[in-house]
């Protein structure tokens, strides 16, 4: 895949009522050969997949779906559009890398993505170069606000909302606030952060745009090979003292 130049979430344009389909649709991805969602049976893939399938309509597209009655209600509606795995991620073998990988997953498990996920399973199943995209919290505050009719659990700040705060440093991840805690990631770099929910001002999540860093082969040095005929007895073998 080409390589990203990171972007504002103000470049990315409200084109549609989804600021997941309009952050791909910034980004121009290219080529996308293979997709794997992850998470995809939520709400049988009105969140993330029929987009995915509309804006790569070539493309071979993987939905990880958990739980069997979310699985099966994805493949039910999409057909044979979409090949359906039931299993977790962590449990997902393939040969062939993906070029994107989209994860959707319940916001309990979101703290997982940053900690197992990316350096784990999914850094196995990319492609060099590939590009992820996430779910995440973005708004700590907002998040665990009694006040805030769409706050998570109170019993959630232990598990969610510390250890992203532990990751990142603030509370309130912006999009600078990722592209800072992603700069020295060996593994990715952060392209942009969008609202999940534009214009809501009681949204607490976000999607993130990642893209992972192709590692440059380690050179090693050549020696190639002299006609020795020519050389006498006395001279001195100049290949062996860089052997």
């Amino acid at each position: 895949m080409r390589a990203l130049t990171p972007f504002s979430p103000t470049e990315v344009p409200q084109a549609s009522n989804s600021s997941f389909r309009d952050l791909l649709a910034q980004a121009q991805l290219e080529p996308v050969r293979r997709i794997l969602d992850v998470g995809a049976g939520g709400f049988a893939g009105q969140t993330t997949t029929i987009h995915l399938l509309d804006l790569y309509p070539q493309a071979e597209v993987v939905g990880l779906e958990m739980h069997p009655a979310r699985a099966a209600g994805l493949q039910d509606a999409l057909g044979d559009r979409i090949e359906v795995v039931n299993v977790a991620l962590e449990d997902y073998v393939r040969a062939d890398r993906f070029d994107l990988v989209v994860v959707d997953i319940d916001t309990a498990r979101i703290p997982g993505i940053f900690e197992h996920l990316l350096p784990g399973p999914l850094r196995a199943l990319l492609c060099p170069g590939g590009a992820v995209v996430c779910v995440t919290v973005t708004d700590l505050v907002g998040a665990f606000d009694p006040a805030n009719p769409k706050a998570l659990s109170p019993m959630s700040r232990t598990t969610i909302g510390d250890p992203l705060l532990a990751r990142f440093g603030a509370k309130l991840l912006t999009d600078e606030v990722f592209k800072a805690g992603f700069a020295a990631d060996p593994d990715y770099r952060a392209i942009c952060a969008v609202d999940k929910f534009r214009g809501d001002p009681h949204n607490p999540v976000g999607w993130l745009l990642l893209q992972q860093r192709e590692k440059q082969p380690i050179a090693t040095p050549r020696v190639l090979a002299r006609d020795r005929s020519d050389r006498s007895p006395s001279a001195p073998d100049t290949d062996a003292a860089v052997r």
